[in-house]
């Protein structure tokens, strides 16, 4: 049964990593304002901006989004009736075919705007188009900031992969096994060469051990602890930590564990409602084309703002920040809602019908059902 609580909560995450960029747009000194701890901020402006991008924080976000694709991922391999081969096979396949269309057509409505921003309202040049080849493969990110999340889910595909395997085979102790590793070879040099990967992969480990019996039972036996209590320990238990410390991700991937493993329960909490309500599962629909394209309205409004204020807008960055954080959603939800229904969905389609035909060809049409299926 579909956890439709779970797409509320990643249709927030990625409104708030919209609003989070176009704060960030006026000047540094938001984030600057992120990294100090509270009792280091010098004003009452650094205060409230510290307190605004804390609310919104994208960093936050993209920890939530990992633990999530590591519990519903894993979730639904552990659903399928298929061989290991096979069910392997079909994940890969759905899972390129669900990233890379939508990064495709976002970067090609990216450099389509600039094109026709340069002609109409002379930007300027716009992205090399070497540079949108390169990132358009995912092979580096060189001028598309947010397609970096891409590259930790595709590396993370064996990954989900293994852990599927090692549940089945052994239970949740190769998955707490498993996210031991990953917490040990967090940050190493030794996984150097899988850019992001290592200080990011254990967040899909924590959403894994929400499937087992053991994070169900967490979820249930957490005494004196709500949903909405861990909520706002996840997005304000370190507002007096420095926030570039390797400490604060591991927190913040534990509290979003223990949020996504209560409100997956049948509790009726105040979070599992917001999150069920009808503009919260909109969100989760449009939230990965949301993702992708609210870089086309930073660029719009930036400029816009540039052109209307003569970049005097960035010497109130606090006020400016908050109406290009608000309007940078308002701006790219209609796309993205179009983008969601025109591309996502046909490229889901897509990934199911090249995974049919592959794993026709491959197995044979029947379903192959395994004896340790659990």
């Amino acid at each position: 049964m579909r956890n439709t609580q779970l797409d509320g909560l990643r249709g927030w995450a990625a409104l708030s990593v919209a609003i989070y960029h176009g704060i960030n747009i006026p000047s540094k000194a938001a984030h600057e304002a992120l990294m100090l701890p509270m009792q280091a901020q010098t004003s009452a402006h650094a205060v409230a901006t510290k307190l605004l991008v804390s609310t919104f924080n994208g960093s936050l976000a993209v920890v939530i989004f990992f633990v999530l694709s590591g519990k519903v991922l894993l979730e639904s391999l552990m659903r399928s009736r298929k061989s290991i081969p096979e069910s392997s096979i079909d994940f890969m396949i759905k899972r390129i075919l669900r990233i890379y269309p939508p990064l495709w057509v976002a970067l090609a409505a990216y450099v389509l705007m600039f094109f026709v921003m340069d002609r109409f309202a002379g930007w300027g040049t716009g992205p090399d188009l070497h540079l949108v080849l390169v990132n358009a493969t995912l092979t580096k990110i060189t001028m598309y900031g947010v397609a970096w999340t891409l590259i930790v889910e595709l590396l993370a595909a064996p990954l989900i992969l293994i852990a599927a395997w090692s549940y089945r085979k052994h239970g949740a102790q190769a998955l707490v096994i498993l996210l031991a590793l990953l917490l040990l070879f967090k940050d190493s040099p030794i996984l150097g060469f899988l850019p992001y990967f290592s200080t990011y992969a254990f967040l899909f480990a924590l959403g894994f051990l929400t499937c087992t019996n053991f994070g169900k039972q967490l979820a249930k036996d957490v005494p004196g602890v709500n949903a909405s209590i861990v909520m706002l320990l996840m997005i304000y238990g370190v507002l007096f930590t420095q926030y570039d410390s390797p400490n604060v991700v591991i927190f913040q991937g534990i509290a979003a564990f223990l949020l996504i493993a209560l409100i997956s329960e049948d509790k009726d909490t105040w979070p599992k409602r917001f999150f069920n309500l009808p503009v919260s599962q909109f969100l989760g629909d449009i939230s990965f084309s949301l993702y992708l394209l609210h870089p086309l309205g930073l660029e719009l409004l930036e400029h816009w703002a540039d052109r209307l204020t003569g970049n005097g807008f960035r010497e109130h960055y606090l006020a400016s920040g908050i109406v290009i954080g608000i309007l940078t959603p308002v701006l790219t939800i209609p796309i993205a809602a179009l983008m969601h229904r025109y591309v996502e969905t046909p490229s889901i389609k897509l990934g199911k019908f090249t995974s049919e035909k592959i794993c026709g060809v491959l197995f044979g049409n029947s379903i192959k059902t395994t004896n340790n299926m659990q």
